[in-house]
């Protein structure tokens, strides 16, 4: 666990910085994201491997975001936690 500035960058006791796999910005925060055929009610833990890799070594705390097929109606946030995959189901907004 580490304190980041809003560039993504871990701030160590040091004072040294380093880069992370965070880009974040005034604008908000970019992660990456899957474009992929998910169950629409609720994405497998196969279905999110396919689109992400292994919750193992993703590692915790890893968040993404899925497209569910390109279709521009369904997306999920994803985060990772042990072995496990965990998210939340967004809906186009009207």
């Amino acid at each position: 666990m580490g304190v980041y500035n809003l560039k993504g960058n871990s701030i160590q006791a040091d004072g040294i910085a380093t880069t992370t796999a965070v880009d974040g910005s005034a604008a908000g925060i970019r992660t990456k994201q899957a474009v992929t055929n998910v169950n629409d009610t609720a994405p497998t833990k196969a279905e999110l491997t396919t689109a992400f890799g292994n919750p193992t070594t993703l590692g915790r705390g890893f968040i993404g975001t899925v497209d569910d097929a390109d279709g521009d109606t369904n997306g999920y946030i994803v985060w990772v936690s042990d072995a496990n995959f965990y998210f939340v189901k967004g809906t186009k907004a009207a």
